[in-house]
């Protein structure tokens, strides 16, 4: 680091020049003797660090005189401009040496370590070191053996005559940087890539291995080198330019940079060291309890498998396995990725894992949704039992089972000689259970083989189950009636139960079948039709007496409408008065209620005045003649039809008679 320039401040030379140009112009008029003071200190002259100027005759054009020094030396002055002295009554001027103290910087630059100040001999002219032994000279940022000496003809040169700073004839004010630096050890030959060019970044870790040919930096198998505190390399390699990172063994060119060499370190700038260290997956670091059960039982860790006792689950956040393997890659179960580790990063992400004999997570309810009413649940608190709520039974695989049992070995029944439903020899998965009410259609065996069986109707529980057509309804080969399901107590009919149920096997057999019929056995021939199995001669006599009794009842409406008709002819011809008051009223229709009620009692006035003769006479025709209203003609049971149309029939003409 050099200094400022040492030397006159521009604002004197600014002053000096204003001053010169003014005594220019006295002079040019009032030509006064200069009068010139020696500035050069006896001590400095006497070790000629310093000399007189030498003053030059007046210029008779200008009025102008030079003042010059010699060779080596270096003119300062009051007022000066460039070596020509202006006309002034006094000046004051110095020439100093080129190897004066006043051109050097003898002191250590900032933020250099082990400097000391170098000193300076003006009788020898040389700059040293305080103790030369011990230090080393740098002159201008160059290392010098031993001393630097000053030489006012050519400049300054070190020991060896090889020139540092030469001086010239328009040299002013030399600048000289000089300071001492503690010596360093012997140089030995400046090599990059060996043991120095690294070192161990923590305290107690495992320092890696350097191969000097291959200029490989390495861990041990199943190690990973570790760079900057966290970034994890395969290994490292060494270049002219700096350090490179791998991630694979192959290696290659073009790794991840780690660290740069300077191009031309200075001898007091040595090239940066790579830190590192090897790391080992500590797999029994990698693992925990839960947070939330941090005193569980915990796994075994044996060969990077963790593995629970006999008996007990492998619980790894929520799910069972047989074991987990831990690697520098991660953690994995059942070929499941449970935690991953970074290639080039350090992390410490603990498995969270436990053991316990809870099966909560190797079974699951598999009912759709609307279907089940209940789920299947464990029992407390083993947590080993699966069975469902009261009045329902547990089904797996179309199967009904009371409980089922779990343990590592897999899912079985709770008998004395347990039968396994579900194996876990070959890996744990889920157990699919659901719960069904007793009277699920699940329990309803509605098969029916025979030509001469139906199924029954049932739709779900607290609905009836009944058989279309007047069958027999049979439960487990009993006769019942329409019956409902009470999943408390079994199957009721009005209230009563008629039909337990099956604790043994869970399943009831329903069946539709007709029922008997019963017929009077003569001794005429041929013998009277009986409802045989197969035989529809029943049904075929019912539909053809429908169809008789249909015809005559049509006969008999029409007979009866057409004898009606006649009867009020009649009645019109012999009483036109009548007639006529009817016709009468007819056109008095939207008229007010007074008038209205005035025409029918004036018509009711003329009925009256029939004679008891018409009246008899009428009475006999209407005897004759039976009403039947024609809302009085539905359809009445099949068994009181011909009865009921006999008893109405009319005494009149016999139906051939009729005009149908």
């Amino acid at each position: 680091m050099r200094p400022p320039p040492l030397g006159r401040s521009w604002s004197l030379r600014v002053a000096t020049s204003l001053l010169l140009l003014m005594t220019s112009s006295v002079m040019a008029t009032d030509p006064s003797p200069i009068t010139v003071e020696n500035g050069c200190l006896p001590a400095d002259k006497a070790t000629g660090a310093c000399s007189d100027p030498t003053i030059g005759t007046v210029d008779p054009t200008t009025g102008d005189k030079k003042v010059t020094c010699n060779t080596g030396f270096i003119l300062e002055s009051t007022i000066l401009e460039g070596d020509i002295l202006k006309s002034v009554a006094k000046l004051k001027a110095t020439c100093y040496s080129m190897c004066h103290t006043k051109f050097m910087e003898l002191k250590c630059p900032a933020g250099v370590e082990d400097c000391v100040s170098a000193v300076y001999a003006p009788v020898t002219k040389q700059i040293n070191c305080p103790v030369a032994t011990t230090h080393d000279l740098y002159v201008n940022d160059k290392a010098v053996k031993s001393f630097a000496k000053c030489d006012t003809a050519t400049g300054w040169k070190d020991e060896l005559n090889n020139v540092l700073l030469a001086f010239t004839t328009t040299s002013s004010e030399p600048d000289v940087n000089a300071f001492c630096l503690k010596k360093k050890p012997p140089p030995q030959t400046f090599t990059r890539c060996d043991t120095t060019s690294f070192e161990v970044d923590c305290t107690g870790c495992v320092s890696p291995t350097f191969n000097a040919n291959a200029k490989k930096l390495s861990c041990q198998a199943g190690q990973k080198l570790v760079i900057l505190d966290s970034i994890l390399f395969d290994h490292a390699m060494c270049t002219n330019t700096g350090w490179e990172g791998h991630t694979t063994a192959t290696g290659g060119t073009g790794g991840a940079k780690l660290l740069a060499f300077t191009a031309n370190p200075p001898l007091h700038h040595p090239d940066p060291k790579l830190r590192a260290h090897c790391y080992t997956f500590d797999c029994s670091k990698l693992f925990a309890c839960p947070l939330a059960t941090p005193n569980c039982a915990r796994p075994v860790l044996a060969q990077n498998k963790l593995t629970c006792a006999a008996g007990l689950f492998l619980t790894i956040a929520g799910a069972i396995y047989k074991e987990a393997v831990c690697s520098s890659d991660g953690w994995k179960a059942n070929a499941k990725e449970l935690i991953k580790y970074s290639p080039t990063s350090l992390s410490e992400t603990k498995l969270e894992a436990q053991c316990q004999k809870d099966c909560s997570s190797l079974f699951e309810n598999d009912c759709p949704e609307g279907v089940c009413k209940e789920k299947p649940f464990l029992d407390a608190p083993t947590k080993t039992k699966i069975s469902c709520p009261l009045n329902n039974i547990l089904i797996v695989n179309g199967k009904d089972y009371k409980e089922l049992v779990c343990s590592t070995a897999g899912w079985a029944t709770s008998e004395a000689t347990p039968r396994t439903i579900l194996d876990y020899s070959s890996g744990y998965k889920q157990l699919k259970a659901r719960c069904l009410s007793r009277c699920h259609r699940h329990f309803v065996d509605t098969t029916c083989a025979a030509a001469s069986c139906n199924q029954p109707i049932y739709v779900n529980e607290g609905e009836p189950m009944f058989c279309r057509g007047g069958d027999q309804l049979i439960l487990n080969s009993k006769e019942v009636g329409d019956v409902v399901c009470d999943s408390a107590a079994g199957w009721k009919d009005g209230g009563n139960v008629v039909m337990p149920f099956n604790e043994t096997t869970n399943i009831m057999k329903a069946e539709c079948k007709p029922k008997p019929t019963t017929t009077t056995t003569t001794t005429t021939t041929p013998p009277p039709v009986e409802a045989q199995e197969g035989n529809d001669m029943p049904y075929i006599v019912i539909i053809i007496l429908l169809i008789g009794v249909i015809l005559v009842g049509t006969s008999l409406f029409c007979w009866h409408m057409k004898k009606r008709k006649k009867t009020s002819r009649d009645d019109d011809e012999e009483n036109p008065s009548r007639t006529k008051t009817d016709s009468k009223n007819k056109s008095k229709k939207g008229k007010k209620g007074k008038k209205s009620k005035k025409g029918e009692g004036k018509s009711e006035k003329k009925k009256g005045k029939k004679t008891k003769k018409e009246k008899s006479k009428k009475e006999m025709e209407v005897d004759s003649d039976v009403e039947v209203p024609v809302q009085q003609m539905s359809m009445p049971n099949d068994s009181t039809l011909p009865l009921t149309l006999a008893a109405r029939a009319p005494s009149g003409p016999s139906p051939n008679e009729m005009d149908i």
